[in-house]
């Protein structure tokens, strides 16, 4: 019986071991999809992040463009001409209304309103200017 009960006791040895490397084998390949779960994670918040990003770049973009178009109407009549623009034209216009002081509206092109800073579509030109930083 003790023969028997010695290879009994190196089989179930040898069976422990090849478990010990299954399991070993099963923790380097759950830990290896992890980290690449974890790359793949980052690679879409990445992603994301420079979405919104450009998302918001894009609206900053057209909030400075609108931003710039009320201050055409109010302020800086050289910047591009927009909607806004064009209805308070339109509207003086029609009621007969001066232009702000210090400004000229011919309601036309001036031959010199781009060297001038002046707003061409409107012929505009601009006395003076309001230190307005750019965006």
């Amino acid at each position: 019986m003790g023969a028997q009960e010695e290879k009994l006791i190196v089989k179930q040895r040898a069976e422990l071991g090849a478990l010990r490397k299954r399991v070993q084998a099963g923790r380097l390949e759950h830990n290896r999809q992890r980290k690449l779960d974890l790359e793949r994670l980052l690679q879409r918040y990445a992603n994301v992040k420079m979405a919104l990003e450009k998302q918001q770049g894009r609206e900053m973009t057209a909030l400075t463009r609108k931003l710039k178009a009320v201050a055409c109407v109010a302020f800086c009549p050289s910047q591009p001409l927009s909607l806004l623009h064009r209805c308070a034209v339109a509207e003086r216009r029609k009621t007969g209304a001066q232009a702000p002081p210090g400004r000229d509206c011919g309601g036309g092109r001036s031959a010199d309103a781009d060297d001038a800073g002046g707003c061409v579509a409107t012929g505009w030109s601009s006395v003076r200017r309001p230190n307005v930083e750019s965006g």
